[in-house]
């Protein structure tokens, strides 16, 4: 595939990924549709199989009904797109908005998601939803 098909392919599933938020049938259907059988997910803590992302995105998802992933940025080169992006939700327990700032490095192979690297501010989110050490919470406006 092109760097541009590639890049469009990103697109499609970060968009389709939207309409299974609230869904777990949905969400694992998502996945095993958009990710190969084998794919990766590096993160700070560790990697995580495909099985194992469903689940905590499906948890995740739960606390956060009403997410939205921005394409900020995207690069292609080769078989790999970087996204810098921003996700914008509402806690559900709280009611608190934020908007946290992640980047992601998605390697392509057979027109699927066969590896992921990615970063989330995670600090900023919790500073965001009171929960940092000291933290005010604020809603940052990208």
């Amino acid at each position: 595939m092109s760097t541009k098909e590639n890049k469009d392919l990103i697109l499609r599933i970060w968009k389709s990924f939207e309409e299974t938020i609230g869904d777990a049938d949905k969400m694992r259907a998502y996945y095993n549709k958009h990710y190969s059988a084998n794919t990766i997910f590096h993160g700070p803590k560790g990697d995580m199989t495909l099985e194992q992302r469903t689940s905590f995105m499906i948890s995740s998802n739960a606390s956060f009904p009403d997410s939205k992933f921005e394409a900020d940025d995207m690069v292609a080169e080769g078989d790999k797109v970087a996204i810098r992006y921003t996700w914008k939700a509402t806690h559900a327990g709280t009611g608190k908005k934020i908007a946290v700032k992640g980047f992601e490095i998605d390697r392509i192979a057979s027109g699927k998601i066969a590896e992921i690297w990615e970063l989330l501010d995670t600090q900023g989110m919790m500073t965001q939803l009171g929960i940092a050490p000291g933290a005010k919470p604020e809603t940052r406006n990208y």
